[in-house]
């Protein structure tokens, strides 16, 4: 194995694990693309929304997700996770907190996660995770989210994780 090859796989096996208790937040001055990413409604009733006030809970090493590559730049999200349990998402105007319950990687290539909160159910798949540098790995894929009433909306992603 290549030290780029087990450098990655170690960065990976820190992001699967969390602990980035000593990290600090630093912007990503990486040129992000202009890539529109499509996104699918199934439902009218529920709304995902950008939020760029972060929750003092993601503090140090986060994962970050927008809209888009351009919000992303501009640092609008719909999801923020602390690499541990806990994540965000701003659902009809209130930001909801939620527990991750199930952590699967299929090869390093995929990524399934769910979490839930008193009213949600979260499913998210990452299928494109690129590291773009040292600290942070660009990540693309879909968020689902289901209420407990079976409606749910389908929404693509673009972001990163890191410190």
């Amino acid at each position: 194995m290549n030290q780029t090859y087990k450098l990655f796989k170690y960065c990976i096996l820190i992001l699967i694990i969390g602990n980035f208790a000593s990290c600090t937040h630093q912007s990503v001055k990486k040129e992000i693309p202009k890539a529109k990413m499509e996104s699918t409604i199934t439902s009218q009733t529920l709304t995902l929304e950008s939020f760029t006030d972060i929750p003092p809970e993601i503090d140090g090493g986060a994962c970050y997700f927008s809209n888009d590559s351009a919000e992303f730049e501009h640092k609008k999200y719909i999801y923020v996770n602390d690499l541990a349990k806990t994540s965000f998402l701003k659902i009809n105007g209130k930001l909801i907190r939620f527990q991750q319950t199930e952590y699967k990687d299929i090869k390093h290539k995929i990524v399934k996660i769910k979490a839930v909160s008193k009213e949600y159910l979260l499913e998210i798949e990452m299928t494109d995770l690129d590291k773009s540098s040292y600290e942070t790995t660009r990540i693309t894929g879909t968020i689902i989210l289901s209420d407990k009433n079976g409606q749910s909306i389908k929404k693509s992603f673009y972001g990163s994780c890191g410190c």
